[in-house]
């Protein structure tokens, strides 16, 4: 004689559960991984990945041009660069810090420096698309190099003048801590992987814990055992799961509206999640997952 799926309960999180098939809802997040891993790894088209690296290569040309005394003139340099790159080059301006772009625009950071720190922004927005074609090695030698710049130039921001204005003591105290920081970060040893820092075992036990295809995770609460009243709201759950779908549908697509972030997208990776006319998809169902139902009855 076949089971109930309430006779074949587990403790989880203190709680008594059991998996049971829900197919109007199966479809709900059933490409949550999936869709999770490809805006993780996302690999923007080559031509796109071609077009981060035309200006980074630009970038560092501009730097070298105006390092060897180059007369060109930011108001120009900027104008060019928005002319050729277009979003591209607001992308990777975005990408670097706003005092970055204080310290060029009060005339304490040269225009070769300043161009370097484009180059970074643009090599972490090639990085983000994919990066085809990008030295690592390259990129984290000149991250490196550029902190060490910050830390000997001496600059200075609006934020900074007024902080040593109105409490010196302060200043000074946060000044050598940001300098000790910077210096402690160089000794940092590497960062483990998630493979080496995730306890033997553990993965598999986490997937033997996840819902089979098509099934949810019920949940009875912190009771021993499971009485009428779980039994009953299980078995309402199921006969009402169709008539719940538009609405939990609904919602989802609500939510997945929210969430969206505003164009153009500063993580290409969220081209997976957020796709234009997203309405006409099933990715807005895709992004959530039930995670668990209830089966406390209300007192």
């Amino acid at each position: 004689m076949t089971k109930q799926p309430y006779e074949q309960t587990f403790p989880r999180g203190g709680r008594l559960c059991f998996f049971a098939p829900a197919p109007a809802l199966a479809h709900i997040g059933e490409r949550f991984d999936e869709l999770s891993d490809a805006s993780f790894c996302y690999e923007a088209p080559a031509e796109e990945q071609e077009r981060w690296k035309r200006l980074v290569r630009r970038l560092e040309s501009l730097a070298e041009r105006s390092q060897g005394g180059s007369a060109e003139s930011w108001p120009a340099v900027n104008a060019s660069l928005h002319q050729e790159f277009g979003e591209c080059f607001e992308q990777a301006r975005g990408r670097v810090s706003p005092f970055i772009h204080e310290y060029f625009d009060t005339g304490q950071m040269p225009m070769p420096e300043y161009l370097e720190w484009l180059a970074y922004g643009a090599e972490a927005m090639w990085s983000l698309n994919g990066g085809t074609g990008l030295d690592m090695d390259a990129f984290l030698a000149r991250s490196s190099r550029l902190s060490q710049r910050l830390l000997s130039g001496n600059y200075e921001s609006e934020a900074d003048r007024r902080l040593r204005a109105e409490d010196p003591q302060q200043y000074e105290l946060l000044t050598t801590t940001m300098q000790s920081l910077w210096a402690a970060m160089d000794d940092l040893p590497p960062i483990p992987s998630a493979e080496d820092s995730e306890p033997e075992g553990a993965a598999d036990a986490d997937r033997g814990t996840a819902p089979p295809p098509g099934s949810l995770l019920f949940s009875c609460g912190d009771g021993k055992v499971i009485d009428d009243a779980h039994i009953s709201l299980f078995h309402e759950f199921l006969e009402q799961q169709d008539q719940l779908r538009p609405a939990i549908e609904k919602a989802l697509r609500t939510m997945h509206g929210w969430m969206c972030p505003p164009h153009p997208l500063s993580f290409p990776g969220d081209r997976v999640l957020f796709p234009e006319n997203s309405d006409a998809t099933d990715v807005p169902l895709q992004c959530f997952r039930i995670r668990e139902v209830s089966l406390q009855p209300e007192n």
